[in-house]
């Protein structure tokens, strides 16, 4: 009898589920950074194809079926002519002015952004390069309050620059994206980005960008007087499964 109370007893204790430890809180950073570098998002993006590689491919697929010569090598004359013409060229192109936004010989660009899940971030860009040719840098801190926390996001690329008509910039760049927080890891990054300034005065501009595990869309408005621009617009960073977005405003200052 009294091994019958023993054995039911030591039963009894087995059958207490075990309640793990209250984890410590995650903040959006960590949770987007976490979510960004897992294996199966960055494999997710080299093998079954991510928006970036849906775009490269498409974009490349209809260069080279429909307008290789033109888009390319043209674009990048255009972009040439436009900064080495004393007076408008045979197709209509303008020489660039000094403070244009398009293919600038130098630019900087900062904003501040507000994200929508709490918390802000900063933002500066640089740019630098002669007619096609271009180096791209761009810097992102982003801070979160609660729990208190930061996460940077850093790009180079190397960019072609065409000039379609002296209103209409499409860029093609490569490079790499760095992201630190909790750990650094970096990935290779393909840019494409078109500037549409139909007046002086006045313009859009849309700038995405792909690496692994890792979507960057841009879009902004410009209001341009002289060599600074007043900028507004929306950025939404996304990995497959957080994001960090959310509108924002800066100066720009080109020459």
């Amino acid at each position: 009898m009294t091994r019958a109370w023993i054995g039911l007893w030591a039963a009894s204790w087995l059958a207490v589920p075990v309640w793990p430890a209250a984890a410590p809180a995650q903040g959006k950073l960590d949770a987007f950074e976490k979510d960004a570098n897992t294996p199966a998002a960055r494999a997710h993006h080299r093998n079954a194809g991510g928006h970036g590689r849906d775009c490269l491919t498409d974009a490349l697929g209809g260069l080279v079926t429909d307008a290789v010569e033109f888009t390319l090598l043209a674009g990048g004359v255009g972009s040439w002519e436009r900064v080495t013409a004393v007076g408008p060229a045979d197709d209509g192109l303008a020489p660039r002015q000094l403070g244009e936004p398009l293919i600038p010989f130098a630019r900087l660009d900062t904003s501040y952004q507000d994200i929508r899940s709490g918390g802000d971030a900063f933002d500066l860009r640089a740019e630098g390069g002669f007619g096609p040719a271009a180096l791209q840098f761009d810097f992102t801190r982003y801070r979160e309050h609660a729990p208190a926390d930061r996460l940077d996001l850093t790009r180079l690329v190397a960019a072609y620059r065409m000039s379609f008509g002296s209103s209409i910039e499409a860029d093609l760049g490569a490079g790499a994206l760095w992201l630190d927080g909790e750990q650094t890891s970096s990935r290779f990054l393909f840019a494409c980005a078109v500037l549409v300034h139909p007046v002086a005065w006045w313009g859009v501009e849309l700038r995405p960008a792909w690496a692994d595990g890792v979507s960057d869309y841009d879009v902004a408005a410009l209001l341009t007087w002289r060599y600074t621009s007043l900028k507004a617009g929306y950025r939404w960073v996304a990995s497959p499964h957080e994001s960090l977005a959310g509108p924002y405003a800066g100066l720009v200052v080109q020459l």
